[in-house]
């Protein structure tokens, strides 16, 4: 089993001496920036977006589109994208042992990995396409 790391931030050489130290390089992949996206997500079965904050996650959106099992933390707008134990497994930040669990629960359970991932992609298709995100601006901006 391998971890892919996609983005870059200021804790990735950190990140990348730390695997080192744990022995664990092996099993983790940093790849830094991407922009092909959703060949990338075609390939895994869980996304995990362990963020300390957010706003409204495009990457989110992204794994929702995808259809693919999600692991998020509850922090800024993650819980208005998605439900705790219907789009997600959501998860305090901060806390590894929760983010663990829910990677233990959802590589275990591969029907809940796929009752988790058809669910996030019908709330992205109901709630987060252009045209539906376009009427509700038009709605708002008409009240």
């Amino acid at each position: 089993m391998k971890v892919y790391i996609l983005g870059d931030g200021p804790l990735e050489k950190k990140l990348i001496q730390i695997s080192q130290k744990l022995n664990i390089n092996d099993s983790i992949v940093f790849l830094g920036y991407q922009n092909n996206i959703p060949e990338w997500l075609a390939t895994w079965d869980i996304f995990v977006l362990p963020s300390l904050f957010e706003y409204h996650s495009i990457a989110l959106l992204e794994a929702m589109r995808a259809g693919k099992a999600i692991i998020a933390t509850t922090v800024g707008g993650n819980e208005e994208s998605v439900t705790n134990h219907v789009e997600a497994l959501t998860i305090p930040s901060k806390d590894s042992i929760a983010l663990s669990e829910a990677l233990i629960k959802l590589i275990e359970n591969p029907q809940l990995r796929k009752k988790i991932g058809e669910n996030a992609r019908k709330r992205f298709l109901i709630e987060f396409t252009e045209n539906t995100m376009k009427k509700n601006l038009i709605k708002a901006l008409t009240l």
